[in-house]
C-alpha cells in the first residue's frame, strides 16, 4: 500500500519540480512542502532528484522578505510560510 502511494506521489509531480493541488494542476508551496516533507520521512528515503527538484522549486518562489507566497500567481506571503 505505501508503495503504490509513494509512486503515486512521485508520477504527480510538476515538470517544473513542484506539485499542485491535484494531479495536473498548477505546483503550489502547499503541495509541495508537504509533498517534501512527506518524501523526507520515507524510511528508506526517496529519489533524491525528485526531492532536490522540488526544493529548487521552492527556493525559486520565495519572496524578497523571505515569505512564500501560494503560487507563481499569488505573490504575497501565504501560511504556507511556516511549512
Amino acid at each position: 500500500m505505501l508503495e503504490r502511494i509513494i509512486t503515486t506521489l512521485l508520477e504527480s509531480q510538476n515538470s517544473d519540480g513542484g506539485w499542485g493541488s491535484q494531479r495536473g494542476k498548477r505546483s503550489n508551496t502547499e503541495a509541495t512542502s508537504l509533498a517534501v516533507v512527506a518524501l523526507q520521512a520515507l524510511p528508506d528515503g526517496a529519489p533524491a532528484d525528485r526531492r532536490k527538484h522540488a526544493i529548487e522549486w521552492l527556493v525559486r518562489q520565495q519572496n524578497q522578505d523571505h515569505s512564500w507566497p501560494l503560487n507563481e500567481i499569488v505573490k504575497e506571503g501565504s501560511w504556507t510560510t511556516a511549512l
